[in-house]
């Protein structure tokens, strides 16, 4: 099966394959057996009926690193540590290999090829001297109840999350670049603010519209500084600016908050499994929700659910997946999807 077939995620496929006790080849004569040992049709397909029944069979769900119910925020408060989350102690190359491996772990799809890139987005951590530590106020978001929380992505001073963009050269030497980010909405959406489910996404280099007064004076800044690049710069009207960003290829998967709170209940989650399942537009569709990395205002986040950039690094960002695309178009006549994992800081495997 291609990574993106059928419409389901490859590490949720990959956490079904683990459940199954079976590899990719062999998950769907596995699914026949449980679809028929569950009273389903042993199609061997996930249907919507399936992944519902799937996601309420406890035995599937009663592991992080299997679970196929939706994962958000602070998934589990008993796996919080106030040690460091993330060691930058060692080499270069001993950090790509512990992102790859909570990859891996993740069922996520790592790439391999020589000139190739992927994007590890870490909720709720920030460095901090011999690595990346949780935050004060990811620990208090995963150990306070629903409508006691406060959202990752609100002003205080350690909003930031962590991205990782993860790059092999010629011979595939490894690197690894750093940047900070926001990777929860900060703004309502009257119809319903999305939240990205962690999971696994692909994007390429494309292009991103904001409104937002602030973001505008920030981009408008950035390209008169010539901080960014000229080119980057697609479109200026009265009251938007379009730039370049990420944008996505595959299909998302998002919890829609309700009512004016950012915070998601558990009704929330309850209607997205639904969504999902059904394959709804508005919870599913790329193209419809346009979740972007982009980058952002210099005071805050600017998202309605898109996965922000810090702007001082922005630049690095953003141009380093371009040069990484313009080797690939050289090599494999095309550039290829950026895999784009994110995952929460309570979930990192030890």
């Amino acid at each position: 099966m291609h990574i993106r077939d059928r419409g389901i995620r490859y590490d949720w496929l990959g956490r079904l394959c683990a459940c199954l006790n079976t590899d990719r080849a062999g998950y769907p004569q596995k699914l026949r057996d449980w679809q028929g040992a569950n009273g389903l049709a042993p199609t061997g397909f996930i249907d919507a009926q399936t992944r519902l029944k799937l996601i309420e069979d406890e035995a599937f769900n009663n592991d992080l690193t299997t679970r196929l119910k939706i994962r958000t925020y602070g998934v589990d408060k008993n796996l919080w540590r106030t040690t460091c989350a993330l060691s930058t102690s060692g080499t270069e190359a001993a950090l790509y290999d512990r992102l790859t491996d909570i990859l891996l772990a993740l069922h996520s799809y790592v790439p391999e090829e020589p000139f190739s890139a992927s994007i590890l987005a870490i909720r709720g951590v920030t460095p901090s001297g011999d690595g990346y530590h949780h935050t004060e106020s990811a620990r208090m978001f995963a150990q306070q109840p629903y409508g006691a929380r406060t959202h990752f992505s609100s002003n205080k001073a350690d909003y930031a999350d962590s991205l990782f963009a993860l790059m092999t050269r010629e011979g595939k030497e490894k690197h690894v670049q750093c940047f900070m980010g926001v990777t929860s909405p900060c703004s309502i959406w009257p119809h319903g603010t999305a939240h990205l489910c962690l999971g696994q996404y692909f994007y390429k280099i494309g292009k991103h519209r904001t409104r937002e007064p602030a973001h505008i004076e920030t981009a408008e800044a950035m390209f008169r500084n010539r901080i960014w690049p000229e080119n980057w710069l697609y479109e200026r009207t009265e009251d938007s600016i379009r730039y370049a960003a990420l944008e996505g290829t595959s299909q998302i998967e998002v919890v829609r908050s309700t009512g004016d709170s950012l915070d998601i209940s558990p009704s929330d989650i309850a209607r997205a499994e639904r969504e999902i399942a059904e394959r709804n537009p508005a919870f599913v569709d790329a193209q419809t929700i346009k979740i972007n990395i982009h980058s952002c205002s210099q005071t805050h986040a600017s998202s309605l659910g898109c996965q922000n950039i810090l702007p001082e690094d922005y630049r690095d960002f953003l141009g380093t997946l371009m040069r990484i695309a313009d080797l690939q178009t050289d090599r494999y006549g095309f550039a290829l999807d950026i895999p784009y994992t994110l995952c929460d800081a309570s979930e990192l495997p030890t």
